[in-house]
């Protein structure tokens, strides 16, 4: 009897130092989902705005075998940037992207970050548009009329002086024709596109 209440005890605190490694409480965590189901990709999370090959500006990654759910514990609060890199024989059939300004909160868990990897050969990204807001339009309203249409700033806005230019990502159940035809309804915005990509001739 006291032999299994030592072994009981002893798999007690193994499992409580299992769950204090997973989530320390002094740290928040970025979850989210890849698809398609079956792509191997590499998430790196970053500093925003640095270097991935420095190692130091690397506080947390996964590898997902095939797509799907994914959460990186462990990092200290801040802003972070999420690399998605293709791995084995997807980097033949998907481009690596990026997703930027992500704020993390110790404690808390930013969630939402649900990435479509997209194929070599397609003329633009198929999970993001690039979104021109009308000058002058009020922070609040561009941040109303982004969650009216289920969507999220995946990119630093640039501002040229005639209105920024935001990259959002678009539901998963869109296409990108869809939401530039739901953009450019709205009368707070002053253009909407794909993010065409350019290759060398």
């Amino acid at each position: 009897m006291k032999r299994f209440t030592m072994l009981a005890a002893l798999f007690l605190n193994l499992a409580a130092c299992s769950a204090w490694a997973a989530a320390r409480p002094d740290t928040g965590s970025i979850s989210g989902r890849v698809s398609p189901q079956g792509v191997s990709v590499r998430i790196i999370a970053k500093l925003e705005g640095t270097n991935h090959r420095v190692p130091e500006n690397i506080k947390g990654e996964v590898v997902l075998d095939k797509g799907g759910a994914f959460t990186i514990h462990n990092l200290p609060p801040g802003r972070y940037d999420l690399l998605f890199l293709p791995q084995g024989a997807a980097q033949q059939e998907y481009m690596q992207d990026l997703w930027s300004m992500i704020d993390v909160e110790a404690d808390q868990t930013t969630s939402g970050i649900n990435l479509r990897m997209t194929p070599t050969g397609s003329p633009h990204m198929v999970d993001e548009v690039i979104v021109q807001f009308r000058p002058g339009t009020d922070a609040e309203v561009i941040a109303r009329v982004l969650s009216e249409l289920n969507c999220i700033v995946k990119r630093r806005p640039l501002d040229l002086g005639t209105g920024a230019f935001y990259t959002v990502d678009i539901p998963d159940d869109k296409t990108v024709e869809e939401m530039i035809q739901a953009f450019q309804a709205r009368e707070e915005v002053l253009s909407a596109s794909p993010n065409s990509i350019y290759r060398a001739m």
